[in-house]
């Protein structure tokens, strides 16, 4: 059972992973423009941190596809995710909520959930890359395929109720 939940866990992260890498493939200028709205790196490394950012993502969402790769791949997804966190943080502390979060999706302004969020994710992380990481049969892989689809369902979900919070605490 716990192979099957670390291997459904790791492929919600690698569709969280590859959601991220489309929005930001898909509007890279736009993505380098959130990414210097942050103010955390010098406007003369955007361009280097930018597509360095892109191919860690893409690595990562790759990586943790495949058993062989999975463990180095959550390990780097926790760091990525605990940097995305601690940069949300640094500009909430600074005030700075207008930002969007970069994360893909719908236009979401900065915001606590989104530091927990990354947070959970990383602790899922964690705990992938301690448990080892074996192949399944076919009827556990799709289980797990399964359970995957939920989880990704289950993280949409809780995205999108991230992303309507500026809108519900104006009716509010």
């Amino acid at each position: 059972m716990t192979l099957i939940l670390t291997t459904a866990i790791s492929w919600l992260l690698a569709a969280v992973f590859a959601q991220a890498l489309w929005h930001k493939t898909r509007n890279y200028l736009e993505f380098t423009g959130i990414l210097k709205q942050y103010r955390l790196l010098p406007d003369w490394s955007l361009s280097v941190a930018a597509p360095l950012l892109v191919l860690i993502e893409a690595v990562i969402s790759a990586g943790l596809l495949f058993t062989a790769t999975r463990k180095e791949a959550q390990g780097l997804a926790c760091l990525v995710l605990l940097a995305y966190a601690a940069a949300m943080s640094v500009n909430l502390i600074r005030g700075r909520r207008e930002i969007d979060c970069g994360c893909g999706g719908p236009p979401t302004p900065l915001n606590e959930w989104l530091v927990v969020r990354n947070l959970v994710l990383a602790g899922a992380g964690t705990w992938l890359a301690s448990v080892s990481a074996k192949g399944l049969d076919a009827a556990s892989t799709l289980i797990a395929l399964g359970t995957a689809l939920l989880l990704i369902v289950l993280y949409v979900t809780a995205n999108q109720l991230i992303a309507n919070l500026p809108y519900t605490r104006r009716v509010a």
